[in-house]
């Protein structure tokens, strides 16, 4: 088994307002629940309006797999929200 670890540093240039951003972060976490089955918290920036980091971690079985899904999620991001990747840290931990 291995468990993949993200940290992912997110800007949202069109939010002007601590609720616009927290309705797209809402919508990020949730998506990666449910999407990815991953467990997802707000780390910082929680009172800035256009930043945030966001911290991830799934299990699955092998180290590969960890290391894709991570990637696959922060990929993803850009893709589905009105948001940037501006900085990322992804660690496998196998066990």
């Amino acid at each position: 088994m291995a468990v993949g670890i993200g940290r992912v540093a997110l800007r949202f240039p069109g939010t002007r307002t601590l609720k616009d951003k927290r309705n797209i972060v809402k919508s990020i976490t949730s998506y990666m629940r449910k999407a990815y089955s991953l467990s997802v918290i707000e780390a910082d920036g929680q009172n800035t309006c256009n930043f945030s980091v966001l911290e991830m971690a799934g299990a699955v079985s092998s180290r590969d797999l960890a290391n894709r899904l991570i990637h696959n999620v922060v990929d993803s991001l850009e893709e589905n929200f009105d948001c940037q990747v501006i900085g990322e840290e992804i660690e496998v931990w196998e066990a």
